[in-house]
């Protein structure tokens, strides 16, 4: 791992690496990380948008994937949101790998939120944050 090269992440790898800037095909991210104590409860990975596919692993463990198989009409532009159950996440050293595949154009990983979350209470009941189709349309007018 040490002489794996550093990337900042959100950010794509044609502009970051020289050499990569025609580059289509896979790439391994990889990080090590540290939490003071493993959650009780699932908590969500976010890792933006990953351009083109991803395979995400925890600990050696499969998270995750999104790909031409799974969303072919977004596939490179879905943001990757995956749950991480209770003991997946260890108290201490963990270890998240990400297997992305470039099929065209840019790739790695686009704008958007990078880490680990825990959902706020309010998930639990039955409202959303913020308005989707399904949502109760009254919820924003009632106090």
């Amino acid at each position: 791992a040490s002489t794996w090269r550093k990337i900042n992440v959100p950010g794509m790898w044609e502009p970051q690496l020289a050499d990569l800037a025609q580059y289509d095909g896979y790439a391994w991210y990889r990080t090590e990380f540290s939490v003071p104590e493993a959650p009780d409860k699932p908590v969500t990975l976010s890792l933006a948008a990953i351009d083109d596919e991803d395979w995400t692993y925890l600990n050696g463990k499969p998270v995750g994937h999104i790909g031409q198989d799974t969303n072919p009409d977004n596939y490179w532009s879905a943001p990757r949101q995956y749950t991480i159950s209770p003991g997946d996440l260890r108290e201490g050293r963990n270890l998240l790998v990400v297997r992305v595949n470039d099929l065209r154009q840019s790739g790695g990983f686009a704008a958007g939120p990078v880490g680990i979350f825990h959902p706020g209470p309010w998930l639990n009941s039955y409202y959303l944050d913020t308005p989707t189709n399904l949502d109760d349309p009254y919820r924003y007018y009632r106090w």
